[in-house]
């Protein structure tokens, strides 16, 4: 294991680049760095279906890997996004989870939530702010904590662009259509119509723009996308001007038994801080030149039974092209030296199907690895190019309900459930009932009532661990004012269920993923793998922490580290052998 306070610096050698097919050559030390949302260590490194990750595998052999990457606790989106984005974890960032409390506490009451995804409550600098202050120019596509666009997430030299946290206009749709028959829909402010003729249809916007896009008719892909262009059934986008939102949108026709199924990707603002102000010149041209911006694939159609696993993959293709699309776009448009991305893939469809292999995951993890294999074209031979992951994920099929846990312990009103973890209703709090003196008091109740839960089957304990800012605070970074007091880990194989009235233990029809456990165990545990000038060609480094990526990804760039970083760059650390 590599620990963060040593200052040793490696004797690191040159590497030898990827031959990843590149277009030419850029300029040196530019730096690449991609974020897969729920791409785990383990996964990685020993199970079968990462063979389909073949970018990923070849970025491990010619450059260097990580034994994990600890990521925040809860492992969750958020939260390790914002500890790889500035080197800090919660206790200093104030990102703390996805659904997190809104501080000041004396003006809050401890139920309210902010949403961790959004910049409000940051308190911590982003390594594209930190590149700008030093001279260097730097996109932030698609990251955590960067909207709204705030004094903490932009500055002159930083192009930050978001499509995640702001409005989504309209959903995924889906219109059944006939042969000849028109059909008219709603789309937030837009109504469009669509009619069948020849196998193709012309989709019209008539309340608007009055702008129309062909989409041919087609079976659905019966194949992974090796070998053909992803998402290639897709129409191109059509763009939907409007004065406080332009968004693109694309549409997809199945032949659906006797007739058509049409889907029409999310209308999803998107916003641009072009460092100076917020641009939307700028996203009308990105739109009409590379489409539409799509947030995530359309699984709720999937869980509703809209879609087949194979359509809805399409969808998660399509996603993927457009985020490489706009990647590109903003990489030729600002030529930054730092170029950040993200895609929220593979975690939104092993939510659906880990614990359920079979050939729609294999080829959900392809497509993961053709928006790698675009990403990677944008690193040039003397650039950096650095794959992260925010946390791992883990197979459930068993849930406890927390909050009913702590009604029978007549803990309601002086404690409630956070993601894996408890907070206490301390005066602090705006209405707080728990005396200072009497926390540790209430946290002792909370611990003996979690432990009294048994998995009926062998009576083992469920809840297996407890953590807490005294005594873990340092190695977690958990704690702060928008921390939680009791952090806990479960049994391989449950998760915490909220909402369900008198239920306390909840079996699941079908096994899931899901994260959010101690941030330590092996399925939880993120990547860090890349390539550049500076970094050993099949090298490995032991286990980092998140908040190492930020100072990592700023000494390739050549600048000191976030202003507000508790981790050190593994490039002062020694490095191991070659990867397993």
């Amino acid at each position: 294991m590599v620990q963060a306070t040593r200052r040793g610096v490696a004797a690191l050698g040159l590497a030898g680049a990827l031959a990843f097919g590149l277009a030419g050559p850029a300029r040196a030390q530019r730096v690449v760095v991609v974020s897969f949302d729920g791409l785990g260590h383990e996964f990685l490194t020993s199970e079968p279906t990462a063979s389909e990750l073949k970018v990923f595998q070849r970025l491990r052999r010619e450059g260097v890997t990580a034994a994990g990457v600890q990521p925040h606790f809860p492992s969750t989106t958020s939260n390790s996004h914002a500890a790889l984005f500035t080197g800090a974890y919660g206790d200093v960032s104030n990102i703390t989870s996805n659904s997190m409390p809104v501080l000041p506490r004396g003006e809050h009451r401890f139920t309210e939530r902010g949403v961790g995804f959004r910049s409000d409550q940051l308190a911590a600098e982003p390594f594209w702010v930190t590149a700008a202050r030093q001279g260097k120019r730097a996109v932030a596509h698609q990251a955590t904590q960067a909207f709204p666009f705030r004094e903490f997430n932009t500055r002159a030299g930083a192009v930050v662009v978001n499509g995640y946290q702001t409005r989504t206009l309209a959903g995924w749709q889906a219109v059944e259509l006939m042969d000849g028959v028109a059909a008219e829909w709603g789309a937030g402010p837009w109504r469009f119509r669509a009619m069948v003729r020849g196998g193709a249809a012309v989709v019209e916007e008539v309340t608007g723009s009055g702008g129309r896009v062909k989409v041919k008719g087609a079976k659905v892909e019966s194949a992974p996308p090796r070998g053909r262009g992803l998402a290639r059934r897709f129409s191109e986008g059509l763009f939907l001007d409007h004065a406080e939102h332009p968004v693109g949108v694309h549409f997809r026709l199945f032949r659906k038994g006797g007739g058509w199924l049409l889907v029409q990707s999310p209308a999803q603002e998107l916003g641009l801080h072009d460092g100076e102000r917020r641009n939307d010149g700028e996203v009308r041209r990105m739109l009409r030149e590379e489409g539409g911006s799509i947030g995530n694939g359309a699984a709720a159609l999937l869980r509703k039974g809209v879609l087949n696993e194979a359509e809805y993959l399409e969808t998660v293709e399509l996603q993927i092209r457009q985020t490489v699309r706009h990647a590109g776009w903003l990489d030729r448009r600002f030529r930054p030296d730092l170029l950040q991305s993200y895609l929220p893939f593979p975690d939104e469809m092993d939510h659906v199907w880990l614990g359920r292999e079979g050939p729609w995951r294999a080829w959900a993890y392809a497509a993961v690895d053709e928006g790698a294999r675009g990403f990677a074209r944008l690193a040039g031979r003397k650039d950096h190019l650095v794959f992260v992951s925010d946390h791992g994920m883990a197979r459930v099929q068993r849930g406890v309900n927390v909050n009913e846990v702590l009604k029978r312990a007549g803990l309601t009103g002086r404690a409630v459930h956070l993601y894996n973890s408890v907070l206490v209703n301390t005066t602090d709090w705006k209405e707080g009932v728990v005396k200072a003196e009497e926390r540790g008091t209430v946290v002792a109740e909370i611990r003996t009532a979690l432990e009294r839960v048994k998995d009926p089957e062998t009576g083992a304990r469920v809840v297996t661990a407890f953590f807490t800012p005294e005594e873990h605070g340092e190695l977690y970074g958990i704690g702060g004012p928008a921390g939680a007091d009791l952090y806990f880990d479960l049994m391989a194989g449950w998760r915490v269920v909220d909402g369900r009235d008198g239920d306390v233990v909840v079996r699941f029809e079908e096994p899931s993923g899901t994260h959010g456990f101690d941030p330590l165990r092996r399925d939880m545990l993120a990547i860090c793998v890349g390539r550049g000038p500076r970094l050993p060609r099949g090298g490995q480094w032991g286990r980092l922490r998140s908040v190492q990526i930020a100072p990592l990804v700023m000494d390739l760039l050549g600048v000191g580290p976030p202003r507000d970083a508790r981790g050190v760059s593994p490039l002062a650390l020694q490095v191991q052998g070659p990867a397993r």
